[in-house]
């Protein structure tokens, strides 16, 4: 029997998902236990581990995290020989064994892991997790027989999910999540010290991306999406319309040097001025003064979805590139030498197209970055502090913060 395997995902640089994977190949049962689900971790094991397999899951629900899309997609897939949701009655004390089995019961044989990954993409891609994997045969198939007895106890107790039907009670009733409605911009406290702060060393994280490529149909959010930013971070976070953008990866971001004011005051927030009718530019929300000759370039870090990618630029291109506005090139390199546009074109071709992104300040050279459906723009509006243009002109494109 070969020996167990263990993985620190995003440390050493191993691929979990392909292992278990490769490793259970040949076994079409299985069980699969986890406190949390979300349909980005439903897609990455459906699509990757568990075609032509029939699984049991036992999936914790009422935590605040599994939602209603990905209990759909599992049904979808029709991967499910049985799905039992498991309610504590208390987000206190939350089902949280995270178990992947799959054997053949008639050999006595298969593969067993035990770890901290749940069924959501950073159990997969973005977080530090642990797992470990083990072979099973005939000498330690009592540890699968362990799993099924003690599941198979609180089976009765558990709600026994057999069609789509049953979600939208389960919504109503709060036991689930539902992913459209809840539009959280990257929330981060102004304490936290960026990537060039001695204060607060940062580890150098392996880059894996198992996620398949996002629809490129637009999502309508319900009127009842809220934009949540907390008051520690208010007017941290900018957010722009991206329409079209430019450069041939549609990459670059044009940053104003002043910018007409909609509605809102921007007294008190980074982008404040004297004049009434405008405020600073938004190129100013990035440290960069645009009056100081000595100001032409600067390089930020960009931290998008867990992973921070350095070398991104603004500047005030001159000559036949020159347009008379700032831009920020959004082309930074991860530590593993994984470009930020290879990371876009992942989700989607020309991810930042007819997008809203928003940056969210850390420090004065370090930003998240998140992308929204451009069907969002109406939460992000009502959310804003100030409103305005990214220009001086009323056709100029839309941005606030927030």
């Amino acid at each position: 029997m070969l020996s167990p395997k263990l993985f620190f995902q995003r440390l050493d640089g191993a691929d979990f998902v392909n292992e278990l994977a490769q490793a259970s190949l040949n076994y079409n049962e299985g069980i699969i236990s986890v406190a949390f689900a979300r349909k980005n971790g439903a897609d990455i094991i459906c699509n990757n581990v568990l075609i032509n397999k029939n699984i049991i899951f036992f999936i914790g629900i009422n935590n605040g995290v599994t939602s209603k899309q990905a209990l759909e997609y599992l049904i979808m897939k029709g991967i499910h020989q049985d799905i039992y949701l498991v309610n504590t009655g208390s987000s206190q004390q939350i089902f949280h064994p995270k178990i992947f089995c799959f054997y053949e019961k008639s050999l006595n044989e298969g593969v067993l892991s035990l770890g901290s990954s749940n069924l959501t993409s950073g159990g997969f891609e973005s977080n530090i997790e642990a797992n470990i994997l083990l072979h099973i045969d005939h000498s330690n198939w009592d540890l699968i027989q362990t799993i099924t007895n003690n599941l198979n106890t609180i089976k009765a107790d558990c709600i026994h999910l057999q069609n789509k039907d049953q979600l939208d009670d389960l919504l109503k009733n709060g036991l689930l999540e539902d992913e459209s409605k809840k539009i959280f911009v990257p929330l981060r406290s102004t304490t936290i010290h960026g990537t060039s702060s001695p204060k607060a060393p940062k580890i150098k994280l392996k880059t894996i991306i198992k996620s398949q490529k996002e629809p490129t149909s637009k999502v309508v959010v319900p009127p009842t999406s809220k934009v949540v930013v907390p008051p520690t971070n208010k007017g941290q976070v900018i957010w722009f319309e991206t329409k079209r953008m430019t450069g041939g990866s549609r990459n670059i971001l044009d940053l104003s040097m002043r910018s007409l004011i909609e509605s809102g005051d921007p007294k008190g927030t980074i982008l404040a001025s004297d004049n009434s009718k405008f405020m600073l530019g938004t190129v100013c929300f990035f440290g960069v003064d645009p009056s100081n000759a000595s100001h032409k370039r600067k390089v930020i870090t960009l931290e998008f979805n867990g992973i921070d990618y350095f070398g991104n630029e603004i500047l005030f291109p001159e000559g036949n590139k020159a347009n008379g506005t700032w831009r920020l090139q959004i082309k930074g390199v991860s530590d593993d030498n994984i470009k930020i546009t290879d990371a876009f074109r992942e989700k989607e071709e020309e991810h930042l197209v007819e997008k809203i992104i928003t940056f969210t300040k850390i420090s004065e050279d370090y930003y998240s970055l998140s992308v929204y459906s451009e069907s969002e723009i109406a939460e992000f509006k009502s959310a804003s502090l100030v409103l305005g243009r990214n220009g001086a002109s009323i056709v100029a494109k839309q941005f606030g913060l927030l």
